[in-house]
C-alpha cells in the first residue's frame, strides 16, 4: 500500500440470506493498491465487461467476517461482450499460474467485472455466479 493513501473499509449487512443467517455482518477492507489495479484494468476498455479475481484474506470472528483483499488479477482470455463476461478455461489457467507464483499465500475471496456505461448493480445472473462459484 502506497503510505499516502489508506485502505478502503466496507462494512456489509447480510439481511435476509439463509446461508449467511449466522453471519452479522461483513467489513471488507480493500487495499489501495488492488483498488487502482483493478480501476486501472477496468479503464484499458471501455466497449465491454471485464473480469477478474480478488485475493487476500479472511477471518471469522464470531458473528462478523472479516475480509483483507490485497491483490486482483485479472481474466485474460475471458469471452467479452457488451453486456457479459465469461471466465474460460483459459482465463482460470492464467489466474491460478499468477496466483501460485506471485501469491501462493493468498485465496481468491471474490470476483469482480465492470459494466461499461451500465453504472453499478449485480444482475440476477451475477448473483448466480457470486452465490454458485464464489460463495
Amino acid at each position: 500500500m502506497s503510505a499516502e493513501h489508506d485502505d478502503l473499509e466496507i462494512s456489509l449487512h447480510p439481511a435476509g440470506d439463509k446461508q449467511l443467517s449466522q453471519v452479522q455482518d461483513f467489513i471488507i477492507i480493500l487495499d489501495y493498491d488492488a483498488h487502482q489495479q483493478m480501476n486501472s484494468y477496468a479503464q484499458t476498455d471501455l466497449s465491454q465487461e471485464l473480469a477478474g479475481v480478488i485475493l487476500g484474506h479472511y477471518v471469522q470472528q464470531g458473528s462478523r467476517i472479516i475480509i483483507k483483499v490485497i491483490a486482483a488479477i485479472e481474466a485474460r482470455d475471458a469471452e467479452r461482450q457488451r453486456a457479459s463476461v465469461k471466465l474460460t478455461h483459459e482465463s482460470w489457467l492464467y489466474i491460478n499460474q499468477v496466483k501460485d507464483k506471485m501469491f501462493p499465500d493468498l485465496k481468491i475471496v471474490g470476483w469482480f467485472h465492470t459494466h461499461p456505461g451500465f453504472g453499478i448493480f449485480l444482475s440476477e445472473f451475477d448473483r448466480f455466479v457470486h452465490k454458485n462459484f464464489f460463495d
